[in-house]
């Protein structure tokens, strides 16, 4: 049986993004799933063939049509996914080149039910038909099907309509092609396919351009390839200063806070109060520059001023630590600045004496008049305003500074009074590309001393965003959408959001497929077997996934995890239980049925959806008994062992999820 293949590739294509490596699926594995459905042919058709003689043929074509088109069906998911996956990038911005293809690929996945099934009323609409007729795989199953039915083994007379052989009856009864010419016809059908789909490719790469171009940023190229001996020698300038000052650390749990609103009763609202911020958490550290991002309204400005204690009115929850101790506000306004994004000076003093009256003020008064001015000296040199050190402040837009140089005054104002956390209000806001690059590097040097810098940014340049280390991005409602590292390039959060979005992904997809697939087969439109049936295929494409991802997590690239997948593949189809029964494979191999998940799944699926049919059904060679009967005695399939089927699948799933992170963790096939 091939039980969502793809998932496997998918799970594969997955872990390769996160390695920077592009997933080249295998076309080999199409011989295998089209064994698996002739082989599924081999099993079932007879069985189906005399009880339709036999007027009893409703449970035994439901029997081995679901066992049938199941190994169909789930055999052309992994060929979609080898069409899916087939059209990539490599590295980061491989997944951004892949985005198009694969979604047009996506669009394969609705012939892959239609190729596999019959066109009969029952079995599809009318409407749908035209897909059947269109997909590739209906030619390669029907010349597939011809060639194995239509063989003299399959000769024994047997009338049905206009079938004279049981294999033509077994052809007939699932809506195939009967006739031998037809083998070569699929034949020829196929080699045209496969011709224009190679045509249509030289065009498009011939012809198309490029979605994505590719750009090279030289700054961030240089910060991944460690050539930023500056910045070391910015580090080792700045690091010490006359007042040397304490890194800290400031952790948040559970922020909420809160605004009384006006009484709005005769509008329809309730509430008294009006939530701002909704369950934030997180913390930042010294050293590391960390982005506050989020929309209009998000609550990044009032998130800074929880933290920083500017807020007098409202009700705030949660707990707030600093270097691990409760927060107290008269201690911790000692240790702390604050930029806002308005930057107010007085006109009428230069810049030294700006930064020299913000001495007075907040340093302590036994601080010797020497020491505080050699130490406003250093600040304006970090902040690289010592050449205006005698520079009038003067009016905005009118004389004095510039927009950048006020911003970087707002900083060293700060920086003064030598805390150990800064805040930073949009530091970015209202300037051009150049000083906003400007004040960054600044803003960079000051985290380069080892304190706990924090900015809010709203729509930033590549740049600019790049010169964060972390990132904490809020959506409307005061939320957090993402807490954590950036990463070259801002590969971290890239991997974080493609991960988000697996499960759901997968869930929908699974459900489509199923809520398509399942009333075609023509199992019973139950609640309780719809939604095992789902149950079962989620799990199946779990672990297939979770396989993948772990087998290329313990191998040194692509090429060796798709070898050994493909290797592993083989056993699982053969060792279902869907090509050859259980009690049918030799004693020595069945081990390899125990230890097979997909032969778990085939046991759950047969037995959630037909275990409770009593339809009588005429077996050749065996009595006149019912598909129950016929499950357990010849397919060898109880249902004492349901439950442990199931659990089984949570475990395995569980396993290689295990063996998949410590991989990760643990073996690295990096060189020098």
């Amino acid at each position: 049986m091939c039980t969502s293949s793809d998932a496997i590739y998918h799970g594969t294509s997955y872990i390769s993004r996160e390695h920077g490596h592009f997933t080249g699926e295998k076309e080999e594995e199409r011989g295998g799933t089209l064994t698996g459905e002739n082989g599924g042919e081999d099993h079932g058709g007879g069985a189906a063939t005399h009880a339709e003689g036999r007027g009893s043929s409703a449970g035994a074509r439901r029997r081995c049509g679901g066992r049938r088109r199941s190994s169909a069906r789930l055999g052309g998911r992994r060929r979609g996914a080898d069409l899916a996956d087939s059209g990539g990038g490599a590295g980061e911005n491989g997944w951004g080149k892949l985005k198009c293809p694969r979604a047009l690929s996506e669009i394969g996945y609705w012939f892959h039910p239609l190729s596999a099934l019959p066109p009969r009323t029952n079995d599809l609409q009318h409407w749908l038909r035209w897909g059947y007729w269109t997909s590739p795989f209906t030619y390669a199953q029907n010349a597939l099907a011809i060639n194995e039915f239509l063989d003299d083994r399959w000769a024994t007379e047997f009338h049905y309509k206009n079938a004279t052989t049981v294999g033509e009856a077994i052809l007939q009864i699932r809506g195939m092609l009967i006739e031998w010419h037809w083998y070569w016809i699929c034949v020829s059908v196929l080699f045209g396919f496969t011709l224009v789909f190679n045509v249509l490719s030289i065009f498009a790469l011939e012809f198309m351009s490029s979605p994505h171009k590719h750009q090279v940023n030289t700054d961030a190229t240089n910060k991944m390839t460690g050539c930023n001996k500056k910045v070391e020698t910015d580090k080792a300038s700045t690091a010490q200063f006359i007042f040397p000052f304490r890194p800290l650390s400031i952790v948040f749990d559970h922020i909420n806070y809160f605004v009384d609103m006006p009484k709005m009763t005769k509008y329809g609202v309730t509430e008294k109060r009006l939530q701002l911020l909704q369950d934030v958490s997180g913390a930042f550290r010294p050293g590391i520059l960390t982005g506050l991002m989020g929309i209009t309204g998000a609550g990044k400005t009032t998130l800074l001023d929880v933290l920083a204690g500017r807020k007098t009115g409202g009700y705030t929850e949660g707990t707030i630590r600093i270097a691990g101790y409760p927060k107290k506000q008269e201690t911790f306004s000692r240790i702390s600045g604050y930029c806002e994004q308005s930057d107010i000076h007085s006109p009428n003093l230069t810049v030294y004496e700006s930064l020299k009256f913000s001495a007075w003020l907040r340093l302590p008064s036994n601080v010797e008049s020497c020491q505080r001015d050699m130490f406003i000296d250093e600040v304006m040199d970090l902040v690289e305003l010592t050449g205006f050190k005698n520079a009038m402040v003067g009016l905005v837009g009118a004389t004095g500074l510039s927009a950048e140089q006020r911003k970087r005054l707002t900083i060293a104002v700060e920086l003064v009074a030598s805390p150990s956390i800064i805040f930073m209000d949009e530091p970015t806001t209202g300037l051009d590309a150049r000083a906003a690059a400007i004040v960054m590097r600044t803003v960079r040097k000051t985290v380069d001393t080892g304190r706990t810098v924090v900015c809010t940014i709203h729509q930033p340049s590549i740049g600019i965003f790049e010169s964060f280390d972390e990132l904490l991005l809020m959506k409307r409602g005061g939320q957090i959408i993402y807490n954590g590292s950036l990463g070259p390039l801002s590969a971290n959060m890239i991997k974080y959001f493609e991960v988000a979005i697996e499960l759901p992904y997968m869930l929908v997809q699974v459900f489509m497929f199923v809520a398509i697939v399942y009333p075609m087969i023509g199992l019973q439109m139950t609640c309780a077997k719809f939604f095992g049936f789902f149950i079962y295929m989620v799990l199946n494409f779990m672990y297939y996934t979770l396989f993948g991802m772990m087998t290329v997590a313990l191998t040194p690239n692509i090429e060796i995890a798709s070898g050994l997948s493909f290797l592993v593949f083989i056993f699982w189809n053969v060792f279902s239980g869907f090509v050859i029964a259980r009690k049918l494979i030799p004693v020595w191999w069945r081990w390899v049925y125990w230890a097979n998940p997909a032969a778990w799944t085939v046991y759950g699926l047969m037995l959630s959806q037909l275990g409770d049919r009593t339809e009588v059904i005429l077996v050749p060679g065996l009595p006149d008994q019912t598909v129950h009967e016929f499950l357990e005695e010849y397919l060898g399939l109880e249902d004492r062992y349901v439950n442990l089927i199931t659990n089984l699948h949570i475990v395995i799933i569980a396993l290689f999820a295990f063996i998949f992170f410590i991989a990760l963790k643990h073996i690295n096939f990096q060189r020098r």
